[in-house]
């Protein structure tokens, strides 16, 4: 008996299709809107593609034009790689768009295959970006996610080497931990030592922040206090100095010449001599009776009051 030959199957055409789908963008029905540029697209492919992205790309359209769509922060050289990946299924991305498409589109839309896309496409990062990718490193979308486990630690490495070929705007725009681990790793470069990311710095609290200028010097720098009363708790442990008694309410009884016992030898003025009867009662305003406002118990008081005057 002659087995029976079965003919292979013939290779599928469907990724090809949709690449010539992409690239004639013939009967597109929606437009992606951007600063100064129209970018179309087919809106059942977007829709089919994912849930997400259906809710945004359905909806009425209007019959002499085509539905717009708009994507917060999104550039269109992006959005175009986006359509690539959904149509036929490209990771050809360069690095700038795979950063703008990843915290864009990839992560709030979650689309976990354009977002592995961008990961992979921003591991080949340059002089011109890579400083974008070290941000993208300390994102907080991005934690805990494999690819960039030692992408930054590669990327303070690249921007320590090349420091001098880096854009000086983006690194002036730089925020403060990224800043810090990029000052460290410059210092651990030029010392020869491994680079080491750490959690970065922190902004201090009121506590923290007190405790610790109190203990790094006695001296008198500027200090700020949540109230008097834990101006009275620290006032011991912060070096400020305590006046005595006789500076604070000095007793008229004393000696009417300036003292020498202020701090520093600082001397103090004379307590004020005490006033007069006579002198008080002349600083008295005299009451005036007719324009002293009365309260009566009762209209009878005021009707009876009216008839004596």
């Amino acid at each position: 008996m002659k087995p029976i030959a079965v003919d292979p199957l013939p290779p599928s055409p469907l990724r090809n299709d949709y690449q010539t789908v992409f690239n004639n963008m013939a009967y597109s029905d929606a437009v992606g809107v951007f600063d100064s540029e129209e970018v179309p697209f087919h809106r059942a492919i977007l829709a089919a593609y994912s849930d997400r992205l259906a809710v945004r790309v359905t909806g009425p359209k209007d019959p002499k034009r085509a539905f717009q769509v708009r994507f917060e922060g999104l550039r269109a050289s992006a959005f175009r790689s986006l359509l690539e990946v959904v149509y036929f299924g490209s990771t050809n991305l360069s690095v700038s768009d795979a950063c703008n498409l990843l915290l864009t589109v990839a992560v709030p839309f979650e689309l976990p295959h354009v977002r592995s896309a961008c990961e992979v496409a921003i591991e080949s990062f340059s002089h011109e970006d890579a400083l974008q990718v070290l941000a993208l490193c300390y994102n907080r979308v991005n934690a805990g996610r494999p690819a960039f486990d030692g992408l930054k630690v590669r990327c303070l490495e690249f921007a320590a080497t090349n420091f001098a070929q880096l854009p000086l705007a983006t690194i002036r725009r730089l925020e403060v931990p990224i800043a810090f681990d990029l000052l460290e790793a410059l210092h651990s470069k030029q010392n020869n030592v491994p680079i080491t990311v750490g959690s970065g710095p922190t902004t201090p609290t009121s506590s923290s922040s007190s405790s610790s200028s109190s203990s790094s010097s006695g001296s008198s720098s500027a200090r700020t206090f949540r109230s008097t009363t834990d101006l009275k708790r620290t006032g011991s442990s912060t070096g400020l100095p305590k006046l005595s008694t006789d500076q604070v309410s000095p007793s008229n009884s004393g000696p009417t010449t300036p003292t020498t016992s202020g701090p520093g030898g600082i001397p103090l003025p004379p307590p004020p001599p005490p006033l007069s009867a006579a002198a008080i009662a002349a600083a008295t305003p005299a009451e005036d009776k007719k324009k002293k406002s009365r309260r009566w118990k009762s209209s009878a008081d005021l009707k009876k009051n009216l008839a004596e005057k």
